[in-house]
């Protein structure tokens, strides 16, 4: 009997402890559950499990946007594969900021369009700092038709990012060190979708050391924006990001395809009186595409193809942009229908830069891919750099590539259709152009290091020093193909820890208890 009772007792202990080595259950799709803390920097609002982030869209929902309010993920959380519903809409945005501390969300899942969709639907800096850090997203976005919006955004972090533009002292959107591995998949479009791997579109934001290992596809029969980080961007400021994921996109309608590594479409917002030329520039800073960019028109309509930016709004004459030191290394093609008259643009940093009013600068940027190809349509053009950088009319020294390097010989140009003002401009510019596969691989290889080093910065280690501590924050691969990863947080240490610590205590008390037991019946 005695024995009996000892199995029985180490069997109580054991199962007692299943929930606290199994860590949490998926969630099931609709509970909810407060959460604690104060929403201070100090006292953050603490999320731990699904049920409890979900709480936060209700109350988004209810009409509080929690602007200024902080949150910290204290535990990876599983979705379940269970239909999500994003945080925030156009009507009530979140303006929070969310700090995943390192942790994971996975089991995301939509497979239902609203007009902004996402883990979050629309965040918006509305006077205090807004956004999301420190976050690994899993799962997938995969819908099938279009909604009743004319341009829905779907983006693993964000459908919108937006910054409310009339608050005096405004504050950007803030994202650093996000890793997406969410599939996209955007089926049927009617629609002009503006589809990215982290935002769908994204307006007056800081984007620092994130990942998009996503890949994304989509078929419609209208116009395309597709990119690997976002469809659509007006004045941010991307560093230190890298793109691995495949960009895929099709069109059968009367309208173009514009797809990139990173941003598919760039336009300019109205002029502030009170701002100088500076303030209104978008900047990608040591950013690198990995990823496979496709793009096919099987309408008479144009192709534009890049490893970081696909095209530019024409409408808007106030682009302003600067790409420097940039890395292309992915396989770029634009495809149209033979015989068709419209151009196909293709380059390892911008498709097609068109706009004669755009304020476009292209500097220190190397391609290392020697396949990037235009096939069919009208004259397609293909380059390392620029597909077309064509702008006659444009204001003089308003625009330029500079200090390019490509891998390839000059068979694969750097820019084709090379047209800026003044005229002696023209051959200035292209005195900087190199074509050396050596150079340009050493180049990639300080490229990376930048990237390495602004990571190590932003966790807060001193990047001076040879050898630093591991395990202190997220951090970018950037030396290989492979996905870009997040260190665990130092809490998950500690809990892995303080695991082992009672399962060695749990039986170290059954053997106690059985030798007193042994004792007893000896």
């Amino acid at each position: 009997m005695k024995k009996i009772t000892a199995v029985i007792f180490a069997a109580v202990l054991v199962f007692t402890c299943i929930p606290f080595f199994a860590g949490a259950a998926a969630w099931d799709g609709t509970s909810k559950e407060a959460y604690a803390g104060s929403g201070t920097e100090a006292d953050p609002y603490v999320i731990d499990t699904a049920a409890k982030l979900a709480k936060i869209g209700e109350v988004v929902a209810g009409g509080d946007t929690l602007d200024g309010k902080y949150f910290v993920q204290t535990a990876d959380i599983d979705l379940g594969g269970k239909e999500w519903t994003p945080i925030g809409d156009a009507a009530n945005p979140f303006s929070g900021i969310y700090n995943g501390k390192g942790h994971k969300i996975s089991g995301f899942s939509i497979t239902k369009l609203s007009n902004f969709t996402g883990l979050f639907g629309k965040i918006v800096a509305a006077g205090n700092e807004a956004g999301v850090c420190n976050l690994t997203i899993d799962g997938s976005i995969n819908i099938s038709g279009s909604g009743t919006d004319a341009a829905p955004s779907v983006g693993a972090v964000a459908g919108q990012v937006n910054n409310n533009v009339a608050v005096a002292g405004k504050k950007n959107a803030v994202f650093t060190n996000i890793t997406s591995n969410v599939d996209v998949t955007l089926a049927a479009q009617t629609q002009q979708p503006r589809a990215g791997g982290l935002f769908g579109q994204i307006y007056l934001a800081v984007v620092e050391n994130c990942v998009n290992n996503g890949n994304l596809t989509t078929d419609a029969s209208n116009v395309v924006r597709l990119g690997g980080f976002t469809g659509q961007f007006i004045r941010c400021t991307f560093k230190g990001c890298v793109n691995n994921g495949k960009v895929t996109a099709s069109t059968t309608g009367s309208k173009g395809v514009n797809i990139a590594g990173f941003a598919a479409y760039c336009t300019g917002p109205a002029k502030e009186a009170d701002e100088s030329v500076s303030d209104r520039y978008s900047v990608i800073e040591n950013c690198i595409n990995n990823g496979e960019i496709s793009g096919t028109a099987e309408g008479n309509v144009a192709v534009a193809v890049g490893g970081i930016v696909g095209n530019f709004y024409t409408a808007v004459k106030e682009n302003y942009l600067k790409i420097t030191n940039c890395l292309n290394t992915g396989k770029l093609c634009a495809k149209q229908n033979d015989g068709g008259t419209a151009f196909s643009y293709v380059g390892g940093m911008v498709g097609n830069a068109p706009n004669n009013y755009a304020h476009i600068f292209v500097e220190k940027c190397v391609n290392t891919s020697a396949d990037i190809q235009g096939v069919g349509g009208k004259e397609p053009r293909a380059a390392a750099i620029a597909g077309a950088f064509y702008a006659p009319g444009c204001p003089e020294n308003t625009r330029g590539i500079t200090d390019a390097v490509s891998a390839a010989d000059d068979t694969l140009p750097i820019a084709v259709a090379y047209n800026v003002a003044p005229a002696d401009k023209i051959e200035a510019d292209k005195a900087t152009w190199v074509y050396d596969a050596a150079r340009a691989t050493a180049r990639a290889a300080e490229i990376k290091g930048l990237i390495a080093k602004s990571a190590l910065k932003i966790n807060g280690i001193d990047v001076n020093k040879q050898d630093e501590p591991a395990g202190t924050g997220a951090t970018t691969d950037v030396t290989t193909d492979q996905p870009g990863q997040t260190t665990p947080a130092t809490g998950d240490s500690f809990n892995a820890f303080a695991a082992a610590v009672v399962a060695a205590l749990i039986a170290a008390a059954c053997a106690v208890y059985f030798v007193k037991l042994r004792k007893i019946e000896n």
